[in-house]
């Protein structure tokens, strides 16, 4: 099967660090590839992958003024997209599709669309007016897709490399519990400082401070004045130190103030054999099952007491949920499954497909 994938031209692929939809295209397509399927990937100049790159065309000069950037956009995307999709049989887009209508109307093949952050009905319901067959949307929660239109959707969990990540049999000692992730009000990390205090547990907090708006503020104000020996924020860290504290933590706290459509940090502790203890938010019951990887809580008081029963979890259940669940060959396995469904209602031969294609797409 011949797959084009569409990430956005923001961050490479992989990311060198913040950046988990970047890590997910990157796991597809070596999953892909390694399955004998061959895999052309429009990315960030920057990127070191495993399928054929071709790169998100630079920024013209009519991107300085604001009433000609989506022309631009339109345009360049328009001639690189046209060049990538010849001999393709199925394309898979992780890409803000706001940034490159209407050109999903022009494509003959089945077209998937993933979406890694919250959704907008505004481009589902784009999309299903412009598309009435061939067309997959792809969910990574039930939960995200709470409130979207109705249509062709699928749910495909995130996933993580399993072998990026080594089981620890017991936390380290003394032992601490671990906050991994952005630091910012809507990931609650002045919580998980509050839930730590009345465990009586030290806490680690490892991450960048958000360079949203507020978000130094929100440091400053919230997470900086509570620092001492018992709570340490070492900033933000590389896969090799992550995997160090998430092997060594007790737990993982993961208090998020919104519905987030995946914590991938979820996963990544889990894998480590590490129980995670999290707010009823989002994804978060569809990840931790509670009482057999952790437990989901609704407060920052049920967060300590929960941490203070975290020996009742079994860090061999934890690793072995995370790799019969979201390992990467269960994520590869599913989309493959959806392009193959999908293939089979085309109507078309694959090659037939494409060069219907190409000759509706700038090239």
């Amino acid at each position: 099967m011949n797959v084009l994938v569409i990430a956005d031209p923001f961050l490479p692929i992989p990311p060198v660090g913040y950046g988990g939809g970047e890590r997910i295209v990157d796991l597809l397509c070596r999953g892909l590839t390694e399955k004998g399927h061959h895999v052309r990937l429009i990315a960030s100049a920057g990127s070191t992958t495993a399928a054929e790159l071709v790169a998100h065309p630079e920024q013209s000069i009519a991107h300085r003024w604001y009433h000609w950037r989506r022309t631009a956009d339109l345009a360049l995307f328009g001639r690189t997209l046209g060049r990538a999709m010849r001999g393709i049989d199925v394309v898979h887009s992780f890409k803000s599709i706001s940034l490159w209508w209407p050109l999903p109307a022009l494509m003959k093949q089945p077209l998937v669309v993933t979406f890694e952050n919250p959704i907008s009905n505004s481009h589902v319901e784009w999309l299903l007016r412009i598309r009435e067959r061939r067309l997959r949307l792809c969910s990574i929660s039930l939960d995200q897709r709470r409130h979207a239109p109705a249509g062709p959707w699928s749910t495909v969990y995130n996933a993580t490399d399993a072998d990026l990540f080594r089981y620890s049999e017991a936390p380290r000692n003394p032992p601490y519990l671990l906050f991994l992730g952005r630091i910012s009000p809507i990931k609650g990390t002045h919580l998980a400082i509050e839930a730590a205090h009345k465990a009586g547990l030290d806490l680690v907090i490892a991450g960048n401070i958000s360079a949203e708006p507020g978000g130094r503020e929100y440091f400053q104000a919230q997470v900086a004045p509570k620092l001492n020996d018992r709570v340490r924020w070492v900033g933000e860290v590389t896969d090799t130190q992550k995997i160090e504290l998430c092997g060594g933590a007790l737990a993982l706290l993961f208090p998020i103030e919104w519905p987030e459509p995946f914590g991938i940090v979820m996963i990544e502790s889990m894998f480590c054999g590490t129980p995670v203890i999290a707010f009823n938010r989002g994804s978060v019951p569809e990840v931790v099952e509670q009482g057999k990887t952790g437990y989901v809580v609704e407060t920052a008081e049920e967060m300590a007491a929960a941490a203070g029963r975290i020996g009742q979890i079994s860090r061999g259940a934890c690793a072995r949920v995370a790799r019969e669940r979201f390992s990467r060959s269960v994520m590869v396995e599913r989309y493959v499954e959806i392009y193959r469904e999908l293939l089979g209602q085309a109507g078309l031969p694959p090659s037939e497909c494409a060069e219907e294609s190409l000759k509706a797409l700038p090239v």
